[in-house]
């Protein structure tokens, strides 16, 4: 986990209530000023889709467009390992509770590059059409400014994932709730999957 998700997961902790519930309206944008460029907001809209409510200017431009208001699983060419990552982000904000993606990011101008995400729950008081809602804010590994024609790659982009981990900080995560063709698919794919080590919560990331 990187130095700026694991100032990111501190945060969540510190502004935490009993419970484990964290409120967007406590997360200060002075605090988290850095992070913006590669932040994005999650959340269900009403038929059951996973959305983007906010896209990081750092990686709209890897991407080449704007992405918010658009379905998360149609970010990447390969659908299957696209509904992976939706069905396990969807599990961990029906409970609350944080997940953190490890793999690959490779497009036209991407070859291979390390990928990582950290997403935490939070609850939106203030949303005007679904007070109380869950939404899950996501913090990237920077992709090192590669698309720099701004070049359309949504939905181009092939992504890989080799570890897909709870991280703690809320309910307990019900994998058997995830669907059995989806963990069957994830085990195929030979993505680990589980609960975050606590060695990997020690500051071993870096920028």
């Amino acid at each position: 986990m990187l130095q700026s998700q694991e100032r990111f997961l501190a945060l969540w902790n510190a502004i935490a209530e009993d419970g484990g519930v964290a409120r967007l309206s406590r997360l200060e944008l002075r605090a988290i000023a850095a992070l913006l460029p590669w932040i994005t907001i999650l959340e269900m809209d009403n038929d059951g889709d996973l959305r983007f409510r906010l896209g990081g200017g750092g990686l709209e431009a890897e991407l080449g467009c704007g992405i918010r208001g658009r379905r998360v699983v149609e970010l990447a060419s390969n659908a299957r390992i696209a509904e992976i990552a939706v069905a396990f982000i969807k599990q961990a904000m029906a409970h609350r509770t944080g997940l953190y993606l490890n793999g690959s990011f490779t497009s036209a101008v991407h070859p291979g590059l390390p990928l990582s995400c950290l997403g935490l729950p939070f609850i939106d008081d203030k949303s005007s059409e679904r007070p109380g809602s869950c939404v899950f804010v996501q913090v990237w590994r920077p992709l090192d400014n590669r698309n720099r024609d701004f070049t359309n790659l949504w939905g181009k982009v092939e992504i890989a994932f080799d570890e897909i981990f709870e991280v703690h900080v809320g309910q307990p995560f019900d994998h058997e709730a995830v669907p059995a063709d989806i963990r069957h698919l994830a085990r195929r794919q030979g993505i680990s999957v589980g609960r975050m080590p606590e060695k990997r919560l020690e500051g071993q990331g870096a920028d």
